[in-house]
């Protein structure tokens, strides 16, 4: 098994060393952000050894603009094709476990295409499918 790096420091040199390079290669100048937010314990910086057992893996979420939703599919598409199949001795290939819908293991293939955990979202979709909240509600004081 790799040694353990807590998940926020290598999603941060996962993106900065990997994903933001492939995205200027072939999206040059595409505004955008990322970060690693939303549901497990290297969120917030609690993962140990023990974490990477489950669903723990390099991974970062990719903000773009409403306009470039389009561009979407393509970049995830791309990345699959063209992600090294290892980074930091971490395999970047995901499996999910047969009995645990939802939850993914890493697994080492050989070749591309990789299934890998980059979806590029926008925040309104972010916000909607984490916290079902239409943002064209505006807020009250309830929320």
């Amino acid at each position: 098994m790799q040694d353990f790096i807590p998940g926020l420091e290598l999603s941060h040199d996962y993106y900065w060393q990997v994903v933001r390079s492939l995205l200027d290669q072939h999206y040059p100048g595409l505004p955008h952000a990322a970060g690693l937010i939303g549901p497990g314990s290297e969120v917030l910086g609690f993962d140990t050894e023990m974490s990477m057992d489950h669903h723990w893996f390099p991974r970062v979420l990719i903000f773009i603009r409403e306009e470039d939703i389009h561009l979407g599919q393509n970049i995830h598409e791309k990345l699959r094709w063209e992600l090294p199949l290892i980074f930091m001795d971490f395999p970047l290939n995901l499996e999910e476990i047969s009995d645990e819908p939802g939850i993914y293991l890493m697994k080492l293939k050989n070749e591309p295409p990789i299934n890998h955990d980059i979806y590029p979202t926008t925040l309104r979709a972010f916000i909607e499918h984490y916290l079902a909240y239409d943002l064209d509600q505006g807020f009250g004081v309830a929320d």
